[in-house]
């Protein structure tokens, strides 16, 4: 199979995700070759149940299977891990998109033309061009390197990699993308030595290859939404350092990763005597580390992911 592409999605609504979905599908038909679309719904029964009603207007193009599955677990983490090892069959590209990005009809194909293009790379990752953040991240990318979570697609020698050596993202975490991109970067095993290359290991699509909704300032939602993820910057901070510390520190295996953000974090704090100074000098951090620590309920990301549509 030439593409497997899932859209992670938990608090779209119905029709701006059928409309996600219906422009993925033109881009793959527009790629060419068998592709299958899987619509991953992550801690929305209300959002999955709608979009079955939803999916059932949609059109297949030849050649493009779709698949709409719901995860229970409310976790982006929890979501990526089904659909990478237990959902998503095996394909030359394995291409993850955000619920809130819309594909423009080259972007699958782009993809598939820089990673034949980039043969030392283990993925390819699309550069943002819009958003309020959009310049100043995608110049930060064009120096440094990196991986964008709206759109990035991992080859399929790095996938096998990933599923044989039991790659998972932490519950919980907040640096999904940045996770993966990190053991990336590293070279994942595959890519000799075990240095920092991200520019190197992670080839950029620079195109207009997505878009995503406009901040709307002036609604309360956006403005939660905009505070909530601000918030979660600071975690966002401690899991990078406790990261890279397992990486490059300790060198430790890439799938030497605990089961939740908190025992990630945690592990840091226990291994480096600097991590507790940090606290103590940050409050921002110190609430965050709080915030962590809060005992939740993991049992549902060990439930299998339901199928609850599919045509094509």
């Amino acid at each position: 199979m030439k593409t497997a592409l899932a859209i992670l999605s938990s608090r779209e609504s119905p029709q701006r995700l059928g409309g996600n979905v219906r422009a993925a599908l033109a881009s793959l038909q527009q790629a060419g070759g068998m592709a299958v679309l899987y619509v991953v719904v992550n801690g929305n029964p209300a959002l999955a149940e709608a979009m079955v009603r939803e999916l059932r207007t949609v059109v297949p193009p030849g050649g493009v299977r779709l698949m709409l599955y719901e995860v229970l677990m409310a976790d982006k983490a929890a979501a990526w891990n089904q659909a990478l090892h237990d959902i998503m069959a095996p394909a030359e590209l394995t291409v993850f998109v955000d619920g809130y990005a819309q594909l423009r009809g080259p972007a699958i194909g782009t993809l598939h033309a820089c990673a034949a293009a980039t043969p030392q790379a283990l993925a390819v990752s699309g550069v943002p061009y819009s958003g309020w953040s959009a310049r100043r991240l995608a110049a930060d990318m064009r120096v440094n390197g990196g991986i964008h979570g709206n759109l990035y697609a991992l080859k399929a020698a790095t996938v096998e990699a990933l599923r044989a050596m039991g790659f998972r993202l932490p519950l919980g975490i907040y640096r999904t993308d940045p996770t993966l991109g990190a053991a990336l970067s590293f070279g994942l095993g595959l890519s000799a030595p075990r240095e920092w290359r991200p520019a190197e290991r992670m080839a950029l699509a620079d195109a207009a290859l997505w878009t995503i909704p406009r901040f709307r300032w002036w609604t309360w939602k956006a403005w939660a939404g905009y505070r909530l993820r601000r918030d979660r910057q600071a975690q966002g901070w401690l899991e990078n350092a406790a990261v890279r510390h397992s990486y490059q520190f300790k060198q430790r295996d890439f799938a030497d990763l605990p089961a939740t953000a908190r025992e990630l974090v945690g592990r840091w704090i226990d291994e480096d005597p600097q991590a507790l100074s940090v606290l103590d000098s940050r409050k921002d951090m110190a609430l965050a580390w709080r915030r962590l620590s809060v005992d939740r309920d993991w049992s549902s990301a060990a439930i299998p992911a339901k199928l609850l549509f599919s045509a094509g």
